[in-house]
């Protein structure tokens, strides 16, 4: 085991804790008509209701290929770094 994997184990509880379960099952809802309400949907910059959290690629609805993603990022690195148009 890597010491980053050690490290978040440790983090979480430890093995013994992780080795206690037999099954772990999670429901994620992305889509739909909350979509806004959960404040993933971005302006032109990528930036969500909250400046600081960018949401790009599948996770904002807007498009889903690759190559879409990758463009969104760049938006928002350039948003970021104050090198984008306004």
């Amino acid at each position: 085991m890597n010491e980053l994997l050690e490290d978040v184990i440790a983090a979480h509880g430890g093995l013994a804790r992780w080795k206690a379960f037999a099954k772990v099952q999670a429901t994620i809802i992305t889509g739909g008509a909350l979509r806004g309400m959960k404040g993933l949907v971005p302006n032109e910059h990528m930036q969500t209701s909250i400046d600081s959290i960018f949401a790009v690629g599948d996770v904002n609805g807007i498009a889903l290929p690759d190559s879409v993603a990758t463009a969104q990022a760049n938006v928002a690195v350039q948003t970021i770094l104050g090198t984008g148009s306004p």
